[in-house]
């Protein structure tokens, strides 16, 4: 397994590294992919996904934590050449929640950092913050899936970044 780097601003556009299509890419811009970190900003907006009443059910930083995951993963894979690939959330040992919603008008920053894993199974902590306050945090398990080796570089291997 090549290891994690610490991968350069410019970084592309997240629905260019995360395997969704709008409407459920909900992260606006990623802010920073390191080799065990990343982070990725949002803006909640009256169209946002999940958004009743000018309010997001809190449950859904499950959702933003898995994402910026996703957008780590995938940024990496990137910058090596290799396919972002897709994967699964297979457990949330704990998710707690220290606020009851989000509002419209919100702009969060989710925050990932690389527990233990590599290959196929992966375990991440997560942070949602507004202004640098915590409102929900966890801890997330990923079967990702591992990239085909017909969509790498001449010479590359299969293992994922």
């Amino acid at each position: 397994m090549q290891p994690f780097v610490d991968v350069p601003p410019p970084y592309p556009p997240v629905e260019e590294v995360l395997p969704h299509a709008p409407p459920m890419v909900l992260l606006d811009e990623i802010e920073q992919v390191g080799a065990t970190t990343a982070r990725a900003r949002l803006t909640l907006r009256s169209d946002s996904m999940f958004v009743s009443g000018g309010k997001v059910p809190a449950a859904v930083a499950l959702e933003y934590i898995a994402q910026t995951i996703g957008v780590m993963l995938g940024t990496q894979a990137r910058y090596v050449g290799a396919r972002v690939t897709g994967g699964f959330v297979v457990g949330v040992p704990n998710l707690d929640l220290h606020a009851e919603h989000f509002a419209v008008g919100d702009t969060l920053v989710v925050a990932v950092e690389h527990v233990w894993g590599e290959a196929e199974l992966w375990k991440f902590r997560g942070q949602v913050l507004r202004n640098g306050t915590c409102l929900a945090e966890g801890d997330v398990s990923i079967l990702r899936l591992p990239p085909d080796p017909a969509d790498l570089p001449p010479g590359a291997s299969n293992e994922t970044p």
